[in-house]
């Protein structure tokens, strides 16, 4: 049997914290996911049995609680990361937290932290773009949607992502591209042919619009040259 030196030993002993503050991470994450969705079904069950009037205060005072409960998050996760400050999955969690409340500008330098740590973290990536795309930083989401698909050229969100931060900046033509390839990987997202069709139509409408300008245009010249012709002829006359 091979004996530890106390290097050894204390390396073991960080390792094992480390593994014990994952698990403590992990049932918190649990035990929040838990509370919202004990909320939802709350909701729901109490909503059959209330008037339409109540019913409308019961989910304004329910978006009060969600916000609440998202700031307790929150904190919950600094609280982790002082622990652990290499949890890279609790920043990002963290960071979602925060575009749920609009807060995207702090969602961005949470992902940073992520991305400093895991750079081929594809939901960190997606999500930096996600929130970048709410500030209307079109650019520069398509940029974090490329990082996505350099990691996994496969991750269909990253696609349709592109495709409707690429429709944004009027390149439909690619957009409808991006779409056709998130479809090829997963045909039966329903958003995703959603954003098609809304492109699609776009394009349509574009084009049409594009073809009856062309045609008044074309009519405006053509009246011209026949009003001309008719002037000549009358001048011959005279």
């Amino acid at each position: 049997m091979k004996a530890f030196n106390l290097q050894e030993h204390s390396e073991i002993q960080k390792k094992q914290k480390g593994q014990e503050q994952q698990l403590k991470d992990e049932q918190k994450r649990k035990q929040i996911i838990e509370r919202q969705l004990l909320g939802k079904e709350q909701e729901q069950e109490a909503s059959k049995y209330q008037p339409d009037s109540l019913k409308a205060d019961i989910n304004s005072g329910n978006s009060l609680q969600n916000l609440n409960h998202a700031e307790e998050d929150i904190q919950q996760y600094d609280q982790a990361q002082k622990f652990n400050p290499e949890n890279f999955e609790e920043l990002a969690n963290e960071g979602l937290t925060l575009c749920n409340l609009n807060r995207f500008e702090e969602a961005i330098q949470f992902y940073n932290k992520v991305l400093t740590i895991n750079p081929n973290y594809c939901s960190a990536l997606n999500n930096t773009g996600l929130a970048l795309y709410k500030l209307n930083r079109f650019e520069e989401a398509i940029n974090f949607y490329d990082k996505a698909l350099n990691v996994n050229p496969k991750d269909y969100i990253a696609l349709n992502n592109k495709g409707l931060a690429l429709s944004e900046i009027n390149r439909v033509e690619e957009a409808i591209q991006f779409y056709d390839q998130a479809l090829n990987i997963n045909p039966n997202v329903c958003e995703i042919l959603s954003n098609k069709d809304q492109k699609r139509i776009f394009k349509f409408k574009d084009f049409e619009a594009k073809y009856k300008q062309g045609f008044t245009n074309f009519s405006t010249i053509f009246n011209k040259k026949e009003g001309i012709k008719k002037i000549q002829l009358e001048e011959q006359k005279i």
